[in-house]
C-alpha cells in the first residue's frame, strides 16, 4: 500500500506547488510526507534529497520556527540510519542554538544537545 500511498502523497504535492507555491508550509509538509514515505520504502537516498530541500528552504523562511527544528531533526535521522555519523553530528551541530531560543530551554521538544551529539561521537 505504499506505492498506493506515495502516489496518492505525490499528486498532493503537485498541486500545493501549483496552487500554493513550492515554498509555502503546506506545500512543505507534503513533501515531508513524501520523505516520510520513501523511508518507509527503504529509499533513504532519495527521502534525504527532499529533506535537505525542505530544511534549506524552512530554514530561508521559517527559521526560529518548532516546524523547522523538526524537519532538522528528521533529516538528522536519516543520516543517523545511513550510518552517516559524521554527517548528523554536522547537522545536529547547526540546530543547537535554535531550541533555547524557539521553545525554551526546559522544553521537552528541544530536538538537540550537547549531549547527544557526544554520544553519537563517541559510538
Amino acid at each position: 500500500r505504499l506505492d498506493e500511498a506515495e502516489e496518492l502523497i505525490l499528486q498532493a504535492v503537485e498541486r500545493k506547488k501549483r496552487v500554493l507555491g513550492e515554498e509555502h508550509p503546506d506545500t512543505l509538509r507534503s513533501i515531508v510526507k513524501q520523505a516520510m514515505i520513501l523511508v518507509s520504502q527503504g529509499r533513504l537516498e532519495e527521502a534525504e534529497e527532499l529533506r535537505v530541500l525542505v530544511t534549506k528552504t524552512m530554514m530561508k523562511l521559517l527559521s526560529e520556527d518548532p516546524d523547522t527544528l523538526t524537519s532538522v531533526k528528521n533529516h538528522t535521522t536519516i543520516l543517523l540510519e545511513q550510518t552517516r555519523i559524521m554527517e548528523a553530528i554536522k547537522s545536529a551541530k547547526k540546530s543547537i542554538p535554535l531550541p533555547p531560543r524557539v521553545l525554551g530551554p526546559s522544553h521537552p521538544d528541544t530536538l538537540f544537545s550537547s549531549e547527544e551529539i557526544t554520544q553519537w561521537q563517541s559510538e
